[in-house]
């Protein structure tokens, strides 16, 4: 059974691209798949940084040794589910309407395989 968010669990990804942990590209793979599947945002749009923890996720995902004990990292942004794994790859998932109506950002979730380590 998968601990992954509806929307990953049950549809395939709408984009989706590599990046190498430890190689410096995460943030340039991921702007690029959203800005492909969503067009370039305006002035209305929140920057990625203002969304989620970027410096947490860059210190998670772009370092190689942290990668390998991480199988993925899940936040919203700009009406995508992007999922991040600790191998290497990008998707972004259509966003599943939450049943609350809290219009709150979801928390960034991040699944380890580090079994407790």
């Amino acid at each position: 059974m998968s601990d992954d968010p509806p929307a990953v669990a049950e549809h395939d990804p709408v984009a989706a691209g590599p990046f190498a942990p430890g190689e410096g590209e995460l943030l340039t793979t991921l702007v690029t798949l959203v800005e492909a599947e969503c067009g370039r945002g305006d002035a209305s749009t929140p920057p990625l940084g203002e969304t989620v923890d970027w410096d947490a996720l860059d210190g998670l995902l772009d370092d190689e040794t942290r990668a390998m004990n991480i199988a993925s990292v899940t936040f919203s942004y700009r009406g995508l589910l992007v999922r991040v794994t600790g191998t290497g790859r990008i998707e972004l998932y259509e966003q599943v309407d939450s049943p609350t109506t809290d219009s709150t950002p979801p928390d960034l979730t991040c699944e380890d395989v580090s079994n407790g380590r």
